[in-house]
């Protein structure tokens, strides 16, 4: 299978990840979808039209819904970085993949085949309940995670170490399209109170999201897997983009998080409150 490299990022289909300089980056299934066909056909410009054609078939999707992708693209390739292109807009025709990009062959996976395909469970809305907790009592730790087949047979399933860092791990939320995990931690010196991390299911690379004295937990992705809500110790429920950013205070309280099916937030009461 190819993987596609360009600038500080690999891109591997197989695994349906993007990573930066081996850390994964969070994108919704639409937008990889996107990124790669610009990638598969970046010696032509590909119309708006056929993007459409191929990403949504058969269904009828306004223009703007595309626009969003590629704005979510551009976001999370640029970042912070000026002048830097991958995508280019061609006014009236489309877009283009400018950026230099090589291809090498994945690496064979040491994983022993299961008996048949086992494709990941997806999660849409989820409704989370937890009690309050302190500075450190995430105890829950993230050794493993299984995927099963649409019927949940044992012969369909495997497991995977997903998570087993140093440090304290858990309240675990896997991404709706099954390539991330956000979790809490202590972090690897053990040092403090949990902070907010997103790693791939597949790969090593750790990001990062909250960085506080406070401690958070119970993340939860929403369902267009754009955002993160997470509660914060004396704080309340708060919300962030996937890839890391502002932060935004819903709610001065709760413990019950839960994603309407438009990823617009709820937050429970307290329980016993």
């Amino acid at each position: 299978m190819v993987v596609f490299e360009f600038g500080p990022f690999v891109l591997d289909p197989a695994k349906r990840s993007l990573l930066r300089d081996n850390e994964p980056q969070a994108l919704t299934p639409k937008a990889f979808d996107v990124l790669l066909l610009l990638i598969e056909q970046r010696e032509r410009v590909v119309s708006k039209d056929e993007l459409l054609k191929t990403l949504w078939p058969g269904a009828f999707i306004e223009e703007s819904n595309l626009s969003q992708q590629v704005f979510l693209l551009r976001r999370a390739l640029n970042g912070d970085a000026e002048g830097v292109e991958y995508i280019a807009t061609i006014p009236r025709r489309g877009y283009r993949f400018v950026a230099q990009v090589s291809e090498r062959r994945s690496e064979p996976s040491t994983e022993v085949p299961a008996a048949a395909p086992a494709p990941r469970t997806r999660i849409g809305r989820l409704w989370v309940g937890t009690a309050v907790f302190g500075a450190v009592t995430c105890s829950a730790l993230l050794p493993r995670w299984t995927f099963t087949g649409p019927d949940d047979a044992t012969e369909n399933s495997r497991v995977i170490s997903v998570v087993a860092q140093a440090g304290v791990q858990g309240f675990p939320s896997i991404s709706p399209d099954g390539n991330f995990v956000a979790f809490a931690w202590t972090g690897p010196q053990n040092a403090g109170p949990p902070d907010i991390w997103v790693k791939a299911v597949e790969g090593d690379g750790l990001r990062q999201l909250t960085a506080t004295s406070e401690g958070e937990g119970a993340p939860m992705w929403s369902p267009d897997g754009r955002q993160i809500a997470f509660l914060r110790n004396r704080q309340g429920v708060f919300i962030m983009s996937s890839l890391g950013g502002a932060e935004r205070n819903v709610s001065s309280s709760g413990s019950m998080l839960g994603w309407t099916p438009d990823s617009s937030v709820s937050a429970g009461p307290r329980q016993g409150g």
